[in-house]
């Protein structure tokens, strides 16, 4: 039996967005070992022992510029790969990747960055910084061109990526297409009870009052400051009865409170800027009838994924991996015109939420997820193979 080695230098923090949230998830499908693979699983670990600290390596690798997860994923999956040229890895960062390619070890490169590590970077923070630029080229560089194959969360974001790293389009030329791997993300059950504590925000809206909703980061990245405008034109098309929950903190909190005044709905807007556990955050959306998510960028969202088998309908930006939703017209999209997209989804959200639910069981379920996973897994084998890298 082949076996297959999943790492990421992230913790293991349960069901998220990012490397260790899919490597979780990835880890409760495809279980110890099935009847083709048995799976090996590598986190960063949860504590470091007492007295330790960075190496003198990963010390001088922070101050090159490289940042501090790379610094640490490179030592870490290099240990875990040397000596195993005999076995498949699949990673979800980039500095494990690369830890990886100076191990010699033959690795799948799974690519959850929103855009190049350059542009997230300047994304998240703001600006970037010359040495940063440069490190993140080298990091991109070198865990491209060692990868046998390569998979993205959505066609969006594979398309992101190309358009800004040079090293995947160098990496695309070389090995051709159809080595770059579409794999949706998945969510699975949450078997934990909620914290009811946490969504008594819930207890004194009507019963038929009209549940909107939105999770995310308070950033220009997730977009929410644009659905105040949108929520204005929801009573032009007739939709009055209802009220908006925003879940998030971040930086646009007070823009975002400032645009539900302006366009005088501030009265049903409630604003949950607490932390919210993934099992008391289901019982929201399965409370909401319309999620609402208007996307500067997006590779793939998990909360997406959460409203959809909700069976909540979808108003998302058609920007990067929304559109990969879109598999029946079961997605409302908008593109700026506030007018038209309110009277679209006010006349059939409620058929459209039937409908997600069904498009996330075909489309989208930890049965699928899994499926698709192991084609990748028989085709990496197949290249090691032909090309004698196997033993």
């Amino acid at each position: 039996m082949n076996k297959i080695t999943l790492l990421t230098y992230r913790k293991d923090s349960g069901p998220s967005g990012g490397p260790g949230g899919v490597l979780h998830v990835q880890k409760q499908i495809l279980g110890e070992a099935d009847s083709d693979y048995s799976y090996e699983y590598h986190f960063m670990p949860e504590e470091q022992p007492a007295g330790c600290r960075a190496t003198f390596f990963e010390r001088a690798l922070q101050k090159a510029g490289f940042g501090p997860f790379n610094a640490g994923a490179i030592p870490f999956a290099y240990k875990i790969g040397r000596n195993r040229s005999n076995q498949l890895f699949v990673t979800h960062d980039m500095g494990s990747a690369v830890g990886l390619a100076l191990a010699g070890a033959n690795y799948i490169l799974a690519y959850h960055q929103q855009g190049s590590l350059a542009n997230e970077h300047k994304s998240l923070h703001g600006g970037i910084k010359l040495k940063n630029i440069i490190c993140f080229g080298i990091l991109e560089a070198v865990a491209f061109k060692g990868a046998i194959l390569t998979v993205f969360p959505s066609q969006g974001a594979l398309v992101e990526v190309c358009n800004q790293s040079n090293a995947l389009r160098k990496w695309l030329i070389r090995h051709g297409a159809d080595r770059a791997k579409i794999i949706n993300n998945t969510i699975t059950e949450n078997v934990a009870p909620p914290d009811i504590e946490q969504i008594r925000f819930l207890d004194p809206i009507p019963k038929n009052k009209l549940v909107l909703l939105s999770v995310g980061a308070l950033t220009e990245v997730k977009g929410i400051d644009r659905i105040p405008a949108l929520l204005g034109s929801f009573k032009q098309a007739g939709l009055e009865n209802w009220v908006w929950v925003c879940i998030g903190t971040g930086p646009l909190e007070q823009r975002i409170r400032n645009e539900c005044q302006s366009h005088n709905i501030s009265a049903q807007c409630i604003f949950i800027t607490d932390r919210i556990h993934h099992a008391s955050l289901l019982k929201v959306y399965a409370r909401a009838s319309i999620y609402i998510m208007l996307h500067r960028l997006s590779i793939f969202d998990f909360a997406t994924l959460e409203a959809m088998r909700a069976g909540c309908a979808l108003v998302l930006s058609n920007s990067s991996g929304n559109t990969d939703f879109d598999r029946a017209d079961n997605i409302v999209f908008w593109d700026g015109d506030n007018t038209k997209t309110a009277r679209s989804i006010t006349s059939q959200y409620k058929r459209l939420g039937d409908l997600n639910q069904k498009t996330f069981s075909s489309e989208f379920s930890p049965a699928v997820f899994k499926e698709r996973y192991k084609r990748v897994f028989n085709d990496a084998f197949r290249i090691l193979s032909l090309a004698g890298n196997m033993k």
